[in-house]
């Protein structure tokens, strides 16, 4: 259950993430792959200098734990989930209210 709700706000922070994104743009293609460019900084990093870096995937599938890890760690990091989704929903909903947005 922990772990199928952190993939929801995990993918819920990298939808909010595109539209932050495509509303400073105005590009979907552009969007798409900077969205996709930021989860995938830290595998390039990992590859290519052979350091254990966790990145965004890792932590929303639950693969940064160990067998030390407590519920407390867990509850720690669905907080910082939180707070990064709230801050990329404030600063969409900025980014929408100084726009004229109309029906295509």
């Amino acid at each position: 259950m922990i772990s199928i709700l952190f993939q929801g706000i995990g993918l819920i922070i990298i939808g909010s993430l595109y539209l932050l994104i495509r509303n400073l743009t105005g590009h979907n293609v552009i969007s798409s792959v900077l969205t996709y460019l930021m989860i995938s900084i830290p595998n390039l990093i990992q590859g290519l200098f052979y350091v254990r870096v966790y990145s965004f995937v890792d932590y929303m599938f639950l693969n940064n734990l160990n067998k030390d890890s407590t519920i407390v760690s867990i509850f720690v990091l669905l907080i910082v989930f939180v707070i990064i989704e709230m801050l990329l929903l404030y600063l969409n909903l900025n980014i929408v209210q100084e726009k004229d947005i109309y029906l295509e």
